[in-house]
């Protein structure tokens, strides 16, 4: 992700965020989550582009590549630290900054 936002690769850097979220999911080992992911991945791809854009849903926005970095850095440090508490909270704050921006396109 951090070298397609260098290069503004709005493509790889949406497909790297897809396999960072899939990473995760497949190390539950519950293979009916993997397939129901799997099963998401073109609506996951679409929203991904959307959660880049600006206010005016118009251009991307750079900074947005640099805040979710740094929530996926946030989920990861959690995760090696096993703490199963700031995880959730890490994931809570992601998923809850993109469903704001995504309310905000509906």
């Amino acid at each position: 992700m951090r070298a397609a936002a260098k290069r503004h690769d709005t493509a790889g850097y949406v497909r790297a965020d897809r396999d960072f979220h899939a990473e995760i999911v497949a190390a539950s080992g519950n293979a009916i989550l993997v397939s129901l992911y799997q099963s998401l991945r073109e609506r996951q791809l679409r929203m991904g582009v959307v959660n880049l854009l600006d206010d005016s849903g118009s251009v991307i926005d750079p900074a947005r590549y640099r805040d979710t970095l740094a929530e996926h850095d946030q989920i990861l440090q959690a995760i090696a630290g096993r703490s199963l508490r700031a995880a959730e909270a890490a994931v809570t704050r992601h998923l809850d900054h993109a469903e704001h921006r995504l309310a905000r396109r509906a």
